[in-house]
């Protein structure tokens, strides 16, 4: 692969030293407070975390007991913490786990079942923190003021589609959710769960669903039909507000009026019907909820779980999952060309420049996906992380254990971490690449997709200058598996000072006598190369 840059021919004028550079570069890679452009988010599986941090310092461990050591590599790397499984744990879901605890085995083969099997964090049986992480909600919001103080927000999971089997709205409320007859009952004996209210009645209610699955029978599928429902729910949601700075909303267009229907429009009547179609819940609740904020001075931020129907969404949501992105490049990663991934990186920027309100979250991996080392190969993995990376006005999603090389993803119902040691070059490339993720020239520069002569065929070249267009980097993602050569002609007003390449984290200075610039960039590695004006 070869490739050439069009430029002016450079006017005359001193040529800088590279004492006077590295003060310069210096100053722009020192981190920005500034995180409208670049920001990263840390997903943190709480039990497994804790149980981690017990083990290693053998004893137990909550989250307001984190040792700051603990703390440090996160507080340097990450903006966002998303606690995912914080709230008090399902007995029914933790049961319905256990029949399936030879499907955990990959994970831990030696698992007991009793101590190792928990419910699904989606089930949720009461919004209220697990006595076993941290004691109650006082002692949550100061571990958060401890975060806020090193200026990071917190989330936490919002599931509104549905909650656990036994949550106490299915015996003191069943008009809540979805209802069937007897007769439904046992024509489809999976799809409901048998409920007897605080009353003696019985009721037949419908497992939680998405319309293109099998029913999740660990839960029960809320009536969104209903206003004292979409009442409750808000009010839960607002309780939250007070605690944390934004909500994950856990597969959050199955609200949405036209999927709703879609899923559960057979069992609703008309005026049911109308009011799910007149009343889209985040419409209404989210504007709530960010209201709510203000009154107590602070922002407030929604993070969409999504996979269809995100137009309506981006209405209301600060952030969606961009799955596309990550379907993209696992095409890619299969051996797809990388021309069309090029078109949609460029259309990317294209969107980021036009300031959208709602912003994309990407990713390599979540806890629902496997892991990125293993979907897309060590190498590529790092290529991908670092396109992703740099793409501004986007959220970074990092899944625990992600940074560290992690190769086993472990199933959401266990509480002990597999036994895996960290990639210590994958855990260092990723720092270096946090890092400069968080520095004042990509933070605060103007992205672009470079100007290429030829486009060569794996390689995604991306342009940041700074505000004061003081100083400018090419970063070069070679996405295939083949050595690329790349020349660089001289860039007109500026001067080429030096490069980095990422993944061996080399720094060197470039020749000033040198018109034009050579080097050949081995497969899915990535390489900066600085100028300055």
């Amino acid at each position: 692969m070869s490739k050439e840059f069009l430029a002016n021919e450079v006017s005359e004028k001193k040529l800088i030293s590279p004492e006077i550079f590295d003060q310069r570069l210096v100053y722009y890679l020192q981190a920005s407070p500034r995180k409208d452009q670049q920001i990263s988010l840390n997903l943190i599986n709480t039990r497994l975390w804790l149980s981690e941090l017990s083990q290693r310092y053998q004893q137990v461990i909550t989250l307001d007991t984190i040792p700051d050591e603990a703390w440090t590599d996160k507080l340097a790397n990450y903006d966002i913490f998303w606690f995912m499984g914080i709230y008090l744990p399902s007995q029914f879901s933790a049961s319905h786990a256990k029949k399936y605890t030879h499907q955990y085995t990959y994970a831990l083969p030696n698992i007991n079942p009793e101590k190792d099997v928990v419910a699904s964090p989606f089930a949720v049986a009461n919004y209220l923190p697990n006595p076993r992480l941290v004691e109650n909600w006082q002692v949550w919001d100061g571990m958060v003021e401890k975060l806020h103080r090193a200026d990071k927000k917190v989330y936490i999971d919002f599931v509104p589609n549905h909650t656990a089997v036994d949550h106490p709205w299915a015996v003191e409320h069943p008009e809540y959710f979805i209802q069937a007859s007897k007769g439904q009952y046992l024509a489809r004996p999976d799809f409901y769960q048998v409920i007897d209210n605080n009353r003696g009645q019985t009721h037949y209610l419908a497992h939680g669903k998405d319309p293109n699955y099998p029913e999740w029978s660990d839960t029960l599928q809320l009536n969104y039909g209903r206003e004292d429902v979409h009442q409750a729910m808000t009010e839960q949601l607002l309780s939250l507000v007070d605690h944390v700075d934004g909500l994950r909303c856990d597969m959050a267009m199955l609200l949405n009026p036209s999927t709703f229907l879609r899923t559960w429009g057979w069992t609703l009547n008309n005026e049911e019907k109308e009011y799910v179609s007149q009343h889209p819940f985040w419409q209404k609740a989210i504007p709530q909820a960010k209201a709510k904020a203000m009154s107590l001075g602070k922002s407030f931020d929604f993070m969409a779980e999504a996979y269809w129907e995100k137009d309506l969404l981006a209405k209301n949501f600060d952030y969606i999952y961009l799955d596309e992105l990550y379907k993209h490049l696992l095409r890619v990663a299969k051996g797809e060309s990388s021309h069309h991934l090029k078109e949609h990186i460029k259309h990317l920027l294209y969107c980021a420049k036009n300031q959208r309100t709602c912003k994309d979250t990407v990713y390599l991996e979540n806890h629902d996906e496997e892991r990125a080392i293993k979907s897309m190969g060590k190498e590529f993995s790092q290529a991908a992380a670092a396109l992703i990376s740099f793409l501004p006005n986007t959220m970074l999603l990092i899944n625990q254990g992600q940074d560290e090389g992690k190769t086993i993803s472990p199933p959401m119902q266990i509480n002990r971490s597999p036994q895996e040691k960290s990639d210590i070059q994958l855990k260092n490339y990723y720092q270096n690449l946090l890092q400069l993720k968080q520095s004042k020239l990509f933070r605060e520069g103007q992205w672009s997709m470079a100007q290429l002569n030829q486009q060569a065929k794996n390689l995604i070249t991306l342009e940041v200058i700074s505000n004061d267009q003081e100083i400018k980097a090419l970063i070069f993602i070679n996405m295939g598996r083949d050595h690329g050569h790349i020349q660089i002609l001289q860039q007109a007003n500026y001067q080429a000072i030096s490069t980095y390449q990422l993944n061996n984290n080399h720094y060197s200075y470039l020749k000033s006598e040198n018109k034009n610039l050579n080097f050949s960039l081995a497969p899915l590695n990535t390489q900066i190369v600085f100028f300055a004006s």
